[in-house]
């Protein structure tokens, strides 16, 4: 008989996927997540190859509990050039966000223009990614559609 403190069929892959479905958590002095971050989901793993989905799950719990130095690092171990589109642009995301948090602009501005720039963000991510240039001035000024 199970009882529902032992949960032997909640298995490693639920883990990744809790992870992958958590928002992501910024914490800025405030309590309060900045602008430029969005939430991802299961969707965004899902057509990722197994080793990008592996280091994109790592890198966004580090990012979530705050260990941003972890997360870049983990990103690192990424070769940028070899991903696909759609892969290329969450991963630009990913750094966007870490950059963003640490208040290094220039660099989060330029993974926002790799973002874009990637092809592969679908249309509502293209059009948040050039909203959040105009939100935030900090960024400068998006660039050429």
């Amino acid at each position: 008989m199970r009882n529902s403190t032992n949960r032997p069929w909640l298995g490693p892959a639920s883990a990744i996927v809790v992870i992958a479905a958590t928002p992501l958590a910024l914490v800025a002095q405030n309590a309060q997540p900045p602008q430029a971050v969005r939430e991802f989901s299961v969707r965004d793993v899902a057509v990722m190859s197994p080793k990008t989905s592996k280091v994109f799950n790592e890198a966004i719990a580090a990012m979530n509990s705050g260990r941003f130095a972890a997360a870049r690092k983990k990103m690192g171990e990424l070769q940028l050039d070899r991903l696909s589109p759609y892969e290329r642009g969450k991963v630009e995301l990913v750094l966007f966000n870490i950059a963003f948090a640490e208040n290094e602009f220039d660099e989060a501005r330029q993974h926002l223009f790799n973002a874009l720039e990637s092809g592969g963000l679908d249309a509502q991510e293209t059009v948040g990614a050039r909203e959040q240039f105009k939100r935030d001035a900090r960024l400068g000024t998006a660039p050429p559609e």
